[in-house]
């Protein structure tokens, strides 16, 4: 069975969230989604994502931020 490449989506809104989520999951990717920085840097530290897609203008840690860290 073929493992799919894994996006950690990380965006404030869930709407949009979802909408980023279930557009790639249609493209054959696997997804994960955080809702802020921080929460994205603990999940990409644990699943070691293919590619983080990131909101810039987020609560907590921003995506400039969170790309720095």
């Amino acid at each position: 069975m073929k493992t799919l490449p894994l996006v950690l989506v990380i965006e404030d809104s869930d709407e949009l969230r979802k909408m980023y989520a279930r557009a790639l999951r249609l493209e054959a990717f696997a997804v994960e989604e955080a809702r802020d920085g921080q929460e994205g840097i603990t999940k990409a530290a644990g699943l070691l994502p293919q590619l983080i897609i990131t909101d810039i203008s987020m609560p907590v840690m921003n995506g400039w931020e969170l790309i720095r860290a």
